[in-house]
């Protein structure tokens, strides 16, 4: 019996795990350097499950080629989880001894019957991803939204029909490890560094991004950002059919913005170009969102949605949770919680977003330059530092004229920034920076700064 072995115990992994021990096809192994409660737990469940586990290895502090290579004998197939360096014992040994390394996107991918819809960017892929899942339900396709954004695909993916579609959210950690991956639509967002700690060149970080174009054909879709010169970089080498969206502009396939309109052309039933919705009627009209807003249309235009369809969805649409969510009005102030950007790119596109500011930012860095953050500065009136970087923060908008603090907690943090806040400004949790010193995940970092606004009575506007 071929034998696997699955690396790494995340959502990814465990699913993977399961999926391949109930096929009955592999003799499993999983293995995880960590040990807490939480890995413990999972353990013991797949072990009911007859999956041999093995937690708390620590291969890669130790470099342990040793044991890696036992685990690695007679091992088929290696499926590793997002996050796992591609410099880690197991994975570099295995691609020494010539061993298949997948990801579990790779894995699912080989499972699936339907068409994938793939995402991927530095920032917005769980807002385009949902929404495009949206507007292909309201178009009365089957459609099951997974991948990064939360929901495993392997764990998915048998459920969707082949007149379906499986819409994934593909981080770079996903896309390194692809083979045979194919989307019928691929959608490259933006890039600007990330995840720097794992990738070892900005260089390296945009190769594995541009896989998602990887194994296409003339008969699937190549979509890129025509504002991001990177990412336009990247399309020339891709082999589907090009298509460009913009949040400025109107490209000659692809949507953009003309007179204030979100329009489509020359992709799917837009041979001419198609007013589809005023951009003031779009929930949320930065730059961003627009441009995210365009290559949602774009994807789900290929597909076959109608304008009708599109239009009602794009008018209705709210993006998910911690993703410049207004939390609440209080003396002509707004409080809002961006939590999700855990990079500078994404805080300056927030900060652009609002006339004037209290940024409240830091984190624990990703090996990103927050230097960077001084380019939002002509629009921050102040900034609260928070957790191991915060000191990085302040220092980025040394030299401007805005008042600069430190907090230890986010109730402190919320308190130094009520106090900065004047009539008509934004206070805005955009932290470019991971939430790991402080939180489990930037969710649960967004949640405690709703409840700190909820302490000092900001109550949540009604619409």
């Amino acid at each position: 019996m071929p034998r696997a072995l699955v690396v790494g115990l995340g959502r990814s992994g465990v699913a993977a795990a399961r999926h391949l021990a109930g096929d009955g096809a592999s003799d499993v192994v999983a293995v995880d350097d960590s040990s807490d409660e939480t890995l413990t737990r999972r353990a013991e469940e797949l072990s009911v499950a007859g999956i041999e586990v093995r937690i708390g290895l620590g291969l890669a502090d130790r470099g342990d080629r040793e044991t890696a290579a036992r685990l690695l004998d007679g091992v088929d197939l290696v499926v590793t989880s997002p996050g796992v360096p591609p410099a880690h014992p197991l994975l570099a040994l295995a691609r020494d001894a010539g061993i298949r390394t997948w990801s579990e996107v790779e894995l699912a991918f080989h499972a699936c019957r339907a068409p994938v819809v793939a995402v991927t960017g530095t920032n917005g892929k769980t807002t385009v991803c949902t929404l495009i899942g949206e507007i292909l339900a309201a178009a009365g396709r089957p459609v099951v939204v997974c991948g990064n954004i939360g929901t495993p695909m392997i764990s998915v993916v048998q459920t969707i029909p082949p007149d379906g579609f499986a819409v994934v959210e593909m981080s770079s950690f996903q896309l390194s490890q692809v083979e045979a991956f194919r989307a019928r639509v691929g959608v490259f967002l933006n890039l600007s560094p990330d995840h720097l700690d794992w990738h070892t060149t900005i260089e390296d970080y945009a190769a594995a991004k541009a896989r998602i174009w990887e194994n296409q054909d003339s008969t699937d879709l190549s979509l890129a950002n025509a504002d991001d010169p990177r990412v336009c970089a990247a399309l020339a080498r891709a082999q589907g059919r090009p298509a460009l969206f913009s949040a400025v502009e109107l490209p000659a396939v692809g949507a953009g913005v003309k007179g204030g309109r979100l329009v489509v052309r020359g992709v799917g039933p837009y041979d001419s170009a198609t007013d589809v919705v005023s951009v003031g009627h779009l929930s949320a009209s930065g730059p961003v969102d627009v441009a995210n807003t365009a290559a949602a249309a774009v994807a789900t235009c290929d597909l076959g949605v109608t304008p009708d369809t599109l239009s009602e969805v794009l008018r209705t649409f709210r993006p998910p949770s911690h993703r410049r969510q207004l939390v609440g009005r209080r003396g002509d102030v707004d409080w809002v919680d961006d939590s999700k950007a855990t990079n500078p790119h994404a805080s300056v596109a927030a900060m652009r977003s609002y006339p004037k500011v209290v940024l409240i930012a830091g984190g624990r860095n990703k090996g990103l330059d927050l230097s960077g953050l001084a380019e939002g500065a002509g629009h921050v009136r102040g900034v609260v530092g928070i957790g191991e970087a915060a000191a990085d923060v302040l220092a980025a908008f040394e030299g401007a004229e805005v008042e600069a603090a430190v907090a230890d907690d986010m109730d402190s943090a919320v308190d130094l920034a009520a106090a900065m806040a004047e009539p008509g400004d934004t206070v805005l949790l955009s932290p470019a920076c991971a939430s790991f010193d402080m939180y489990r995940s930037y969710e649960e970092r967004g949640e405690a700064f709703v409840a700190a606004c909820r302490r000092l009575g900001i109550e949540e506007v009604r619409r």
